[in-house]
């Protein structure tokens, strides 16, 4: 019986009044990069992020962006979007690599966890619109389909090309002007539907960072 396990992702960061908002549908102008740092925690497990994104013209930007759980597991991700005439909504791909470098997560086989230890493909939808208040919210509903998942075979765990669906997840993230630059609060749920997984119920995921945008 497929289990699910529901995780809470909240985070926010702050940024000079030149940095535009990077999430949902929200694209860093052609031709400006911004960068972003993160640190926080996944439930008990220190969490540490970094992300780079590039505005490749007005309508597309690619994301490059790395992560890592107390050093226990890591994650590579590549992600483009793309939003027709800077509207608001965009379409998004995100290719990314995972692994453990552990046998044991939380008392749990990393092998036999529902999500990570694979190279995935993530296609997403996002949607931005402005309240009365000045906030601008973003919204991204996404699909993680593990394309290559490490797997228990006799001659012990080995990659093997089995694409199926691992996690649907939604995230809403609120952006607001204010003295110094701009905030961000950004809240994400993850639910895995691959294989048998006994639910550990929500797990917080919170970060504090910051976004600097370079010219």
């Amino acid at each position: 019986m497929t289990q699910a396990l529901c995780i809470a992702w909240l985070s926010w960061s702050t940024a000079d009044a030149t940095t535009p908002a990077v999430h949902g549908a929200a694209l860093p102008q052609g031709g400006q990069a911004v960068l972003q740092v993160e640190g926080g925690f996944a439930g008990t497990f220190p969490t540490l992020g970094a992300a780079a994104h590039l505005g490749l013209s007005e309508s597309v930007d690619v994301t490059v962006d790395a992560v890592t759980h107390a050093g226990l597991a890591y994650a590579l991700g590549l992600r483009a979007r793309w939003a027709p005439q800077r509207g608001d909504w965009a379409m998004g791909l995100r290719l990314d690599e995972s692994f453990f470098t552990v046998e044991e997560l939380g008392g749990i086989p990393s092998i036999h966890a529902p999500f990570g230890g694979r190279l995935a493909l993530t296609p997403t939808a996002a949607h931005r619109f402005t309240t009365t208040a000045r906030v601008d919210l973003g919204t991204t509903a996404g699909a993680g389909v593990a394309l290559v998942p490490v797997q228990a075979t006799p001659d012990g765990p080995q990659r093997q090309l089995d694409p199926a669906l691992e996690t649907v997840w939604a995230e809403i993230a609120a952006t607001w002007p204010g003295e110094g630059g701009r905030t961000v609060v950004r809240l994400r749920l993850i639910v895995p539907v691959a294989g048998d997984f006994h639910p550990l119920g929500y797990v917080p995921w919170l970060t504090i960072g910051r976004i600097w945008g370079v010219r």
